[in-house]
């Protein structure tokens, strides 16, 4: 049974200290509930600040951030980098811990239950993904087709850079022309322009993967065409990762990719493990806890490691 992300995040203090018990505040952690650890205060500091992970003094405490950054010499700082006198929490360790503050404090992942009842919410994701096709598929306006072959070609000088790193520089390159920077970053705010009306700016987290993994599994309702939305071949979740990993070495809506690339990565997973096209590894299942799983793997997942990590799946897959 997979933990949910209370008892993660109070696993990841526990390794942190190595399951043992030590003086100062101690172990404090240890046998609160969700409620009780949000509200918690260590040395009469709060711990946590619900929705706002970057000003939390649990993750200023695991990255050394003042007022605990006393480990710097000459530091004017009241207390030293936790846990002290033994190794630092790791990016991915703080990421989960972050993003889990940032998100509300969950005490529950946000994984899908394929069920398709859910009205207003479902009918704007239907929504989105119709206004989606519309420019980029079905009825493409002239800029979108001039832009749409330069990030075929780019992805596939991606995939040859990642089958071969030698030829990396072959695809900086080619994705550094004029017209290819002008390609994705039209089409970068075009998706993101997509986004806004359904999800906002930035964008609801929990529904826009939502939407995602239900795209991916092929589980959304119809639309008023009665035309279902999903993604009709596999091997543009290539395309899209490699669109991804474009825009990032271009600096192209960074802070917008860096929430979406996790929706296209949930998006590929729920594909290759509900509908089956492609191998998924990780031990996945295809039901609703198995959809639970894939929302857990992907919020452990560092920013840098999203990319990285949509290539893997996208080689391993065949895509």
């Amino acid at each position: 049974m997979p933990m949910n992300p209370v008892e993660r995040v109070k696993k990841i203090l526990d390794d942190l200290v190595g399951g043992t018990d030590f003086h100062g505040h101690g172990a404090f952690w240890r046998g609160l509930t969700r409620d009780e650890l949000v509200a918690v205060e260590v040395f009469g500091y709060p711990l946590i600040v619900v929705g706002d992970g970057a000003s939390s003094n649990l993750v200023r405490a695991l990255k050394g951030e003042s007022p605990f950054g006393l480990d710097s010499e000459g530091s004017a700082d009241l207390f030293y980098r936790m846990p002290r006198f033994m190794p630092p929490a790791t990016p991915r360790q703080i990421a989960f811990i972050k993003r889990w503050i940032d998100d509300g404090c969950p005490e529950h992942e946000a994984g899908v239950v394929f069920d398709v009842r859910h009205g207003d919410r479902l009918a704007g994701y239907t929504g989105y993904f119709k206004a989606l096709d519309d420019w980029s598929l079905n009825n493409r306006p002239a800029d979108v087709k001039g832009a749409l072959p330069y990030v075929y070609d780019s992805a596939t000088y991606w995939r040859a850079a990642l089958l071969r790193p030698a030829q990396r520089g072959d695809w900086m390159q080619r994705i550094r022309k004029p017209e290819c920077v002008a390609a994705i970053g039209l089409l970068s705010q075009r998706q993101r322009d997509t986004v806004t009306p359904y999800f906002g700016s930035p964008p609801n987290e929990a529904n826009l993967f939502e939407a995602y993994a239900l795209f991916g599994a092929a589980r959304l309702p119809p639309d008023d065409y009665q035309k279902p939305h999903d993604m009709d071949n596999p091997g543009m979740w290539f395309v899209w990762s490699a669109f991804i990993a474009a825009a990032f070495e271009l600096c192209i809506d960074t802070d917008f990719w860096r929430v979406a690339q996790r929706a296209v990565l949930i998006g590929l997973l729920h594909d290759g493990v509900m509908r089956g096209r492609f191998p998924v590894d990780g031990g996945f299942t295809a039901d609703a806890a198995g959809s639970t799983r894939i929302f857990e793997h992907v919020a452990a997942l560092a920013d840098d490691e999203l990319v990285p990590e949509l290539a893997a799946r996208c080689l391993r897959g065949k895509l």
